[in-house]
């Protein structure tokens, strides 16, 4: 599965929230399987509360795992897995403890939003690791965000992020039309971002769409598979006034992305020509 790595809004924790020793695991914990994305959450006593998220084979659904981890600290961690009705193909955060998650079953794609309380089955602050003992937070209620037919003209969202302003709204590139749309997740209009007729190199193959803080704005890549000619065309999206909707798109040259400094914003993409 595609790995990420993009920031949360931090999570308010407990100051009682302190590793004393190895944590029981949920009744609902399994091992992870196929995880990625790692999420910073917020940093306790000298470490981090760390989140990932990914897909496990054995059957469809969505593996969320919690870590505890820092200098000098053991590492502590709990797993939640949630199985879905479809097959995902993509999750991302949507804000502190809120998940979106892309899937193709039953004759249709769709995104739903997992929305999440900060509380635990017994009422208590969660997530958090206390006395021994993790405290989850638990899956309160799921909406469909959007969805057509499996044959219909968008395809599979192949790449999904919320952008860095507004948690709420979601970028996703699908497959099939190449677009970017925007996504109110509050229950508001989709918004049409960019498409093949406005920026060509969309009709190639992407799979990663990452989201930057930048002085000149909030900066979206939308980079090209490993291995693929489509790595060398990244698409940069820039939110200038850091509304939540990119407002140019652009598709840099070698001399461009260098220049400009696009570079240094996702040091691992190397752009050749």
């Amino acid at each position: 599965m595609r790995s990420k790595s993009k920031v949360w809004p931090a999570v308010v924790l407990l100051a009682a929230c302190a590793p004393e020793a190895r944590p029981t695991p949920p009744v609902e914990a399994v091992a992870a399987r196929n995880s990625a994305s790692l999420e910073t959450i917020t940093s306790v006593d000298g470490g981090f509360l760390r989140m990932t998220h990914g897909t496990f084979l054995e059957a469809p659904g969505v593996v969320v795992q919690w870590a505890l981890d820092g200098a000098g600290l053991r590492e502590y961690e709990a797993t939640q897995k949630f199985p879905t009705e479809f097959q995902p193909l993509d999750v991302a955060t949507a804000g502190a403890l809120d998940l979106v998650v892309a899937g193709r079953g039953k004759g249709s794609i769709e995104i739903e939003l997992w929305s999440f309380d900060p509380l635990d089955a017994a009422g208590a602050s969660a997530p958090c690791f206390d006395a021994g003992t993790w405290r989850l937070p638990r899956r309160s209620r799921v909406d469909r965000v959007w969805h057509e037919a499996e044959n219909g003209p968008r395809g599979a969202p192949r790449a999904l992020v919320a952008t860095r302003s507004q948690p709420r709204r979601l970028l996703a590139w699908f497959e099939r039309s190449r677009e970017i749309v925007s996504f109110d997740l509050s229950g508001g209009a989709e918004r049409l971002v960019a498409s093949p007729s406005s920026c060509a190199v969309l009709s190639r193959d992407h799979e990663e769409l990452l989201a930057f803080d930048d002085e000149r704005g909030h900066v979206y890549l939308l980079l090209g598979e490993v291995g693929s000619s489509s790595a060398a065309t990244p698409v940069v999206l820039l939110d200038a006034d850091r509304d939540g909707v990119p407002e140019r798109v652009l598709a840099p040259r070698l001399e461009e992305w260098e220049s400009e400094g696009w570079g240094r914003l996702s040091p691992y993409c190397l752009l050749t020509e």
